[in-house]
């Protein structure tokens, strides 16, 4: 019986734990509301103080300038397939370059495409 007194004891306390850890944390994030509440007051406040002329250029000027940020890409890795296939070419890089068609396949492709299309095959 005393293990179970015990057990019990122990979940009571972590259970008041768990609350007081709970109202503190919310405690906090009223003080956090409430101070971003009275930073975004102020700066309303500041902007009307200029006046009837200087309210319209100051809320245009408040906006902070769109800033064009380069993320410097990395360039594309060769392709392992076409590097196997392009090593004998000699490419530079390993890339292969691109293939020339011939011209009957080129028609027969298109003669294709026109009679999914509906067109007439002339």
């Amino acid at each position: 019986m005393p293990q179970v007194r015990e057990q019990r004891l122990a979940a009571e306390l972590s259970t008041a734990k768990r609350e007081r850890d709970h109202y503190l944390a919310q405690v906090d994030r009223a003080k956090a509301v409430a101070a971003m509440a009275e930073r975004r007051a102020a700066k309303a406040q500041q902007q009307q103080q200029p006046g009837a002329d200087g309210a319209a250029e100051g809320k245009a000027e408040g906006k902070a300038p769109r800033v064009n940020r380069d993320l410097g890409q990395r360039l594309p890795k060769p392709d392992p397939a076409l590097a196997a296939k392009g090593a004998g070419t000699g490419a530079a890089g390993g890339a292969a370059q691109p293939r020339e068609l011939p011209d009957d396949l080129l028609m027969m492709i298109a003669r294709t495409k026109r009679k999914r299309e509906g067109g007439d095959d002339a």
